[in-house]
């Protein structure tokens, strides 16, 4: 049920907006109060058109308890408790027309039942039991008063009677269906709910904790899903391996803080050079980190993995105990190809683990790339 913001605001205190949980009952209380305020001035009219005074007395003391139960939310803040409230005052409405218009053939026998309805979604489970056992209480002593001498009084004619069996009946088809549109409603939260947990899952099984990029796994998925794309579309692909110079030495000399901020800072580089949304970076492992860059041919993936190189050595982390800057460095080995059937992803990568090799072989600090042309081109 829409309920105007302003309406929301006047009838659930703040403190209740903070908690999700506790915002959607109480946001349940007051359209369930809304609809009460709806329904007394219908049936106050409705007995008294009947000739049936008192019962639209019993209707109209019904609201008042409507109106203090709704100030309840504002003073006790307790959407539960409001929800109570609400079901006793139906409970006792009900009673009390009934034992007015005829006792156990009244036509308000029928609503007792939405008095289980109203608890449940308000209250929560607990509630529901104790309200349905007190409905079956008040419904067994009013079938069972007239056997110990009771008689019920019944202003209503028979045609009276008729009319508010109908009303009744679509009062409890209405209850129902609030209900069901109540539960669909929370089944779509709990779905929405279960996907956000799953997607963050999924994050945070695909990120790497330290330095916020993707993580071996990622990559390894990411890797295989491209190089297949690259087969059917025929086009580059480049990868490189990339590592940090005498990263050991840096831990040993700087410490393990001074690493891990070593290591946030190099990928945060790394991300900042690739600016295309198919471009990917990721830590494959201690202080190694490997990037993919789709569509990308030799000329342009030496021109990038240079500038990436450039940038790192452009913060000017100091590493006392490196032989070849006195700053960090990073090495790069990088490889292209075109993409062929039959042939192995990890084969090629395993081409650029080998230019890095030869990178930190020839001295570090520097780019070495390699060309690989596939057996179907040779």
């Amino acid at each position: 049920m829409h309920i105007p913001y302003s309406l929301l605001k006047v009838s659930i205190p703040p403190v209740l907006w903070r908690d999700p949980e506790v915002f959607h009952q109480a946001h349940r209380v007051v359209a369930v109060h809304l609809a009460m305020f709806v329904w007394v001035p219908v049936f106050v009219a409705i007995y008294s058109a009947l000739s049936a005074p008192i019962g639209a007395m019993v209707v109209l003391a019904a609201g008042a308890g409507v109106i203090v139960s709704l100030s309840l939310l504002r003073l006790v803040k307790s959407p539960a408790l409001c929800g109570h409230t609400l079901s006793f005052i139906a409970w006792w409405t009900y009673t009390a027309l009934t034992l007015i218009t005829g006792g156990p053939t009244a036509p308000v026998v029928v609503w007792y039942a939405s008095i289980p309805i109203m608890s449940l979604l308000l209250s929560g489970a607990t509630a529901g039991h104790v309200w349905t056992t007190a409905s079956a209480l008040a419904i067994a002593g009013i079938a069972l008063a007239p056997k110990f001498g009771f008689h019920y009084w019944n202003e209503l004619t028979p045609e009276a009677e008729e009319i508010l069996r109908f009303t009744g009946l679509l009062g409890i088809l209405t209850c129902v269906y609030v209900l069901v549109l109540v539960l669909k409603n929370v089944e779509n939260r709990g779905r929405l709910a279960l996907q956000q947990i799953n997607r963050h899952l999924e994050l945070q099984a695909s990120m790497d904790s330290l330095t916020g990029i993707a993580n071996r796994r990622l990559f390894d998925q990411t890797f295989e899903q491209e190089w297949k794309r690259h087969e059917r579309t025929v086009l580059p692909l480049s990868v490189a391996m990339m590592d940090i110079d005498s990263f050991k030495q840096f831990n040993d000399m700087s410490g393990h803080l001074a690493g891990d901020i070593c290591l946030r800072s190099v990928a945060q580089v790394i991300q900042a050079c690739l600016h295309r949304p198919g471009d990917f970076v990721a830590r494959f492992g201690g202080e190694e980190f490997a990037v993919i860059l789709p569509d990308t041919n030799e000329e342009e993936a030496a021109r990038l993995f240079d500038e990436i190189r450039c940038q790192v050595k452009s913060m000017k982390i100091p590493h006392p105990s490196s032989s070849i800057s006195p700053c960090v460095t990073i090495s790069v080995g990088c490889a292209t190809t075109i993409p062929m059937r039959d042939e192995s992803h990890l084969d090629f990568l395993r081409e650029a683990d080998m230019a890095l090799y030869r990178a930190k072989a020839n001295g570090r600090d520097q780019v070495v790339h390699v060309a690989v042309i596939p057996l179907g081109i040779a």
